[in-house]
This record gives structure tokens, C-alpha cells and sequence, in this order.
């Protein structure tokens, strides 16, 4: 499509989200939209499965409810969006600006593109490799994910200072060398994931489950892990400045 036609299909859309006459919901699944300066734009429920917007600013934009399946969104400006009720799954958000965006109710499950073939017969995959959302060096500062699923999630050296996790599946997820300082992770499901080198300062961990976690080379000072067991935890190396007696039993012993 010629940018043009983009802009035409964009103006459509807002007439649509605004019940104007000659409205018509956008449909730009995998169309190159790479660097559109899309600040503040009205794309309530836009489909944009699949559809590339690297280097793109959304910032300010709606995007509630959109379908952003497959959506790659590296490098883009999606400051104070909102993303609340999007379908993200499997989408790609390297070294996206997510700061004060708002992601209630967002599914960032794991997801495969699939398509007819060209001769309708079977489903094939349109884009490989789409096993989990890629939140790698994302500034994710205060963001809400409480009761998110984020199985298997890459979430390597981002930003969730003060992010509320509470709650979160992360099961397998590799969050290594991130930052979760006064982070709320309480009650989340960390089986089996990389936090090697994570500072979690002033983090609340209680109640979340720790089973094969990886959290060598961690910064755990001020950490809460009340009634956590970390009898399968690595901690080679961690930081936790506390005295002895403040610390969990299961640190105890070890």
C-alpha cells in the first residue's frame, strides 16, 4: 500500500471508531508500516496482525482492543498508549518506550501466525520463530501486568522499576539482567525462569514461587521473600544485604 492509501484507510478507521458516515474499521494485517508517525492516533480495535511498525511513534495513541497478533513493534515510541484489551500475542516489542502505557486486561500470550496456503488446502506459518512476546530492553517503569500470562516471555535487561507483577505467570521466562527494583512480583508463578544478574532492591517477592529459578549474580537487598522456598534456586553470587536473622529460612540454611 502507498502511504496515501495508509492515510485513507487510517481516516476511515477514526469516522469508524467515531460512528461517522463512511466509517470502515482499518485492516492493515501484514503491511509494512515501518517510521509512521502515529502520535496520539485513534486506533481503537485497528487489525494490525502481523503488520510491521519498527521505528514507528505511537506514543499517545489508542490502541485498545486492537488485534496486534504478531505485530513488530521494535524500537517504537508507545509512551502513555493505550493498549488496554489489545491482543499482543506473540508480538515483538524490542526496545519499545512503553512508559506509562496502559496494558490492562492485554493478552501476551505466546502465539504462531498462521495462513492458508496458496492453494487453501492447509495453514501454514506466515512468520517463524513467534513462540512468546519479546519485551527485551523495554522501559516497562511502573508498568501494571498483574495476572498477565508470560510464559516463556523474553524480557532480558528491561526496565520494570515499580512494576506491578503480582500474580504473573512468568513461568520460563528469561528476564536476565533486568531491573525489578520496588517491583511488586508477589504471588508469581517464576518456575523454571532466568533472573541471573536481575537487581530486585526493595522488591516483593512473597508468596511467588521460585522452583528451578536461576537468580546468581542477583541484587536481592531489601528484598521481601517471605514464605518463599528457594531450596531449588541458584544463587551463586547474589547480593542480599540483610542481617542473617531477617532473611528466609530456606536463605538460612544455605
Amino acid at each position: 500500500m502507498t502511504p496515501q492509501e495508509i492515510n485513507a484507510v487510517l481516516l476511515d478507521h477514526e469516522k469508524w471508531v467515531r460512528h461517522e458516515p463512511g466509517g470502515k474499521r482499518a485492516n492493515l494485517a501484514l503491511q509494512e508500516l515501518y517510521g509512521m508517525a502515529l502520535t496520539g492516533a485513534n486506533l481503537a480495535q485497528i487489525k494490525l496482525t502481523g503488520a510491521d511498525l519498527t521505528h514507528s511513534s505511537l506514543d499517545g495513541a489508542d490502541l485498545s482492543e486492537a488485534d496486534l497478533f504478531a505485530t513488530n513493534f521494535t524500537n517504537c515510541d508507545l509512551k502513555t498508549a493505550n493498549l488496554s484489551g489489545a491482543d499482543l500475542r506473540g508480538a515483538c516489542l524490542r526496545d519499545a518506550d512503553l512508559t506509562g502505557a496502559c496494558m490492562a486486561g492485554t493478552d501476551l500470550r505466546e502465539g504462531n501466525l498462521m495462513a492458508l496456503s496458496e492453494d487453501k488446502k492447509e495453514l501454514e506459518l506466515l512468520i517463524r520463530e513467534i513462540v512468546a512476546v519479546d519485551l527485551c530492553q523495554v522501559n516497562l517503569r511502573g508498568a501494571k501486568l498483574s495476572g498477565r500470562l508470560l510464559v516463556n516471555a523474553n524480557i532480558l535487561q528491561t526496565d520494570l522499576t515499580d512494576a506491578s507483577l503480582r500474580g504473573v505467570d512468568l513461568t520460563g521466562a528469561d528476564l536476565s539482567g533486568s531491573n525489578l527494583n520496588g517491583a511488586d512480583i508477589s504471588g508469581a508463578v517464576l518456575t523454571g525462569a532466568n533472573l541471573a544478574g536481575v537487581s530486585l532492591m526493595g522488591a516483593n517477592l512473597a508468596g511467588a514461587i521460585l522452583t528451578n529459578v536461576d537468580l546468581s549474580s542477583a541484587n536481592l537487598a531489601g528484598c521481601d521473600l517471605s514464605f518463599v522456598d528457594l531450596s531449588t534456586v541458584a544463587l551463586e553470587n547474589a547480593v542480599y544485604l540483610r542481617a542473617p536473622e531477617n532473611l528466609s529460612p530456606s536463605i538460612q540454611e544455605i
